[in-house]
């Protein structure tokens, strides 16, 4: 499906399997791909040492911290270039979002 054009998943770079992937890897700050063997972890681990993190996806990199950290919400900034400007926000659910933030209805929907 991938390589027919007239199929609608054509090149379609979110298409994967259980034979080819998504993979999930960390490389270091030069691009050397780390051997780590459950990836998700060390990155929960890292970020809550305060650490920086690139994910990659379709339209580019993701550039994440701990929100709860105001060292690492700095360090982003500055490696931004952003000291003022909103920094986007990721969190489970319309609920949890509430507990923190002020929603509107139109919002909410």
């Amino acid at each position: 499906e991938y390589s027919d054009p007239t199929n609608r998943r054509f090149h379609a770079q979110p298409n994967a399997c259980q034979a080819c992937g998504p993979e999930l890897w960390v490389e270091d700050n030069k691009g050397n791909k780390l051997q780590i063997e459950n990836p998700i972890s060390f990155a929960q681990n890292k970020l809550a040492e305060g650490k920086l993190f690139a994910i990659k996806g379709l339209g580019g990199y993701h550039l994440t911290c701990d929100g709860w950290n105001e060292t690492a919400i700095q360090l982003l900034r500055t490696r931004k270039r952003r000291p003022f400007k909103p920094l986007a926000v990721m969190m489970k659910s319309v609920e949890v979002i509430k507990k923190h933030c002020k929603v509107t209805t139109l919002e909410e929907e």
